[in-house]
Formats: C-alpha cells, sequence, structure tokens
C-alpha cells in the first residue's frame, strides 16, 4: 500500500527511515526518493486515495485527501467517508488548539497493526527558530475517523516496534539571529498507540540532524512513511 504522490516543489524530497528497532541502536537512516513534479504546470489532483480500513462487523472506512475550492493558503484537507479530519493541535498557546484541518502537505504511516495512521502535518516553512516544532504530529483512529494530536517536533523516523521524533531541550545561543540558532535535543520514542516509551540523551542539534538529514517537508507533497520490517 504505497501512496506517493506529488511534489509541486520541482524537488527530489528524501524521506529517513530507521534501519533498527527502538529498543536498541537506531542505525543509520536510508534514502527514498518521492515522485516528483518537474514543471509548475502540471496539476495535483482534486483527490488523493490514502487507505481503506474495515471496522469489524461495520461500515468500511474510506480515506482521501480532497482539494478544497474554497482557500488557496491550505488547499486540501483529510477525509474519511466525505467528512473533513479534524486535526487540531494542543501544543499551542491556545487553550482550544490550533484547527490544522486546511492541509498543503502530510506524510503518513500505519502501526503494525493497521489500527492507527500517523499523520505529520509542516504549516512553517521559513526560519530556523522554530526547526523543531515545524512538524506536528497526529495519531488518527482508523475506525473512528477522529484524529488526536501527539506532538510538535523537529522530524519523523519510523521503525519496525516504535517511531522516534526529534524533541528541542533548549537554546543554546538565545541572543542570536534565528540564522545562527543553535540547540541542544534528543530523540524521543514513541510506541504505536502514541504514547512515549522514553525519551533519549542529549545531543548537539548538529549531531541529532546526522541521524535525521533534511526532515523538511515540501509543499504538496502527500507521502506515506515506509516502515522496516524485521524478523
Amino acid at each position: 500500500m504505497k501512496n506517493t504522490l506529488l511534489n509541486l516543489a520541482a524537488m527530489v524530497l528524501f524521506v529517513p527511515v530507521i534501519t533498527g528497532s527502538c529498543s536498541g541502536n537506531t542505525g543509520k537512516p536510508s534514502e527514498h526518493p518521492a515522485h516528483r513534479v518537474d514543471t509548475l504546470n502540471e496539476r495535483l489532483p482534486e483527490r488523493i486515495h490514502i487507505a481503506d480500513y474495515i471496522v469489524p462487523g461495520g461500515a468500511p472506512m474510506r480515506y482521501d485527501v480532497i482539494a478544497q475550492s474554497d482557500t488557496a493558503m491550505y488547499p486540501y484537507a483529510l477525509y474519511c467517508n466525505g467528512r473533513q479530519v479534524k486535526l487540531i493541535n494542543k501544543g499551542t498557546d491556545d487553550p482550544e488548539g490550533m484547527d490544522e484541518s486546511g492541509l498543503i502537505c502530510m506524510r503518513y504511516f500505519y502501526s503494525p497493526d493497521g489500527a492507527n495512521m500517523f499523520v505529520v502535518v509542516q504549516y512553517s516553512f521559513a526560519g530556523s527558530c522554530d526547526i523543531f516544532y515545524k512538524q506536528h504530529l497526529y495519531c488518527l483512529d482508523l475506525a473512528t475517523g477522529k484524529a488526536r494530536w501527539v506532538t510538535n517536533c523537529g522530524g519523523v523516523y519510523v521503525a519496525s516496534d516504535c517511531f522516534m521524533v526529534a524533541e528541542e531541550i533548549e537554546r543554546l545561543n538565545p541572543d542570536s539571529s534565528c540564522a545562527d540558532a543553535r540547540f541542544m535535543a534528543r530523540n524521543v520514542y514513541y510506541d504505536y498507540s502514541g504514547n512515549i516509551i522514553y525519551r533519549g540523551g542529549p545531543k548537539l542539534d548538529s549531531e541529532l540532524w546526522q541521524e535525521y538529514g533534511d526532515p523538511a517537508i515540501e509543499p504538496f507533497t502527500f507521502e506515506q512513511l515506509d516502515s522496516e520490517t524485521h524478523s
């Protein structure tokens, strides 16, 4: 079930994937290129089929990314059986949470049992002061079509028994410009219910990014992340 789709930015997007297990050494990430659009004249599809899920004893659940005709800023949204999936970010100062249901890009991956789909979106494309908060991660229950916010982070790796994200600990030079910002950070490991397993030790951001590569999601990219399989 591979849905590697379009990238309007006319670049090859490399998706890092963990080789190894979260219970041990995460190993070196592999590079997986996405399909690309070579010219800006090519049109994105109005509907991108993402997944199907059969509820035991219930109705089938169909998931699509669908173009929105009433907005140009976030021109897509994720739908379940024709109803928009709400992505409400609880990691903001707004007590009501920030509605991020409109999409300009999305990565996604599945729990090994196929019950949950994890959705990664990005709403900030410029600046480096918030580099560890650009990736917004949600856990979508495929049986209900309801998503809950998990975390804001700098990048996501997928492994067979868990996944990990890059989390900021502190900014080391708060008086510098954003271009020169340096951070202490760490890996945080999650199970496939979206719960934290443990937090790794502190690392300089330069050391951490060697593990993740470039985690940025290019605009108009809708792509599945593959998990490694281990015997």
